[in-house]
């Protein structure tokens, strides 16, 4: 593979993080719902890091997740939470494609199968890491209690819209093109 196929690459992936990385701010901060006095907001920015993971690459979609999340809760107000959620959204997009990633390479049926549950379990995950959160920000378990509700549902939602687009995606022309470009470089180490 020569320099200039790398570079091209580099600079699909960069593109593809901008891109989506703006869409999913304008989706957060136009589309979201203010929780329990101030402490959160219900939003569908779950949806396309969880999307952009499975079907471009899992450190796209988290760099998208993580970068998207912290620009998004700093912009409404919620900056206390910025650096928990960059690192939260990050490790959604990583989970759910890495897990998906490495299935498909060993048996491509068994992984798309199981690409509901890495998605499922993603957007948990995230509400699990949000209580964590929580518990450390306010120190009240009845706070964090109600927010981990209320985020395992923001994260089942996104999930499932993430998931039908997913197989619907699957089966579009371009994404031969995405999968020959974008995800080559990574696939090749």
């Amino acid at each position: 593979m020569g320099r200039n196929s790398n570079k091209r690459r580099s600079i699909e992936s960069i593109a593809f993080i901008s891109i989506f990385t703006a869409l999913n701010i304008v989706i957060t901060v136009f589309i979201s719902i203010p929780i329990n006095n101030g402490q959160g907001y219900l939003n569908l920015s779950d949806a396309l890091t969880i999307l952009i993971s499975l079907v471009i690459h899992p450190l796209i979609g988290g760099a998208v997740g993580g970068i998207s999340g912290l620009i998004s809760d700093l912009a409404l107000g919620y900056g206390v939470f910025a650096p928990f959620t960059f690192i939260i959204k990050a490790l959604e997009g990583i989970l759910s494609g890495y897990l998906f990633r490495i299935t498909v390479k060993r048996n491509k049926k068994l992984g798309l199968g199981l690409l509901p549950v890495y998605a499922i379990l993603a957007g948990l995950v995230m509400s699990g890491l949000y209580f964590v959160t929580d518990m450390i920000l306010y120190r009240d378990f009845s706070i964090a209690t109600i927010d981990i509700a209320l985020n395992a549902l923001q994260g089942l939602f996104g999930a499932i819209v993430a998931i039908a687009l997913s197989y619907s995606l699957f089966f579009v022309p371009i994404w031969k093109q995405i999968s020959i470009t974008t995800n080559a470089l990574f696939l090749q180490k």
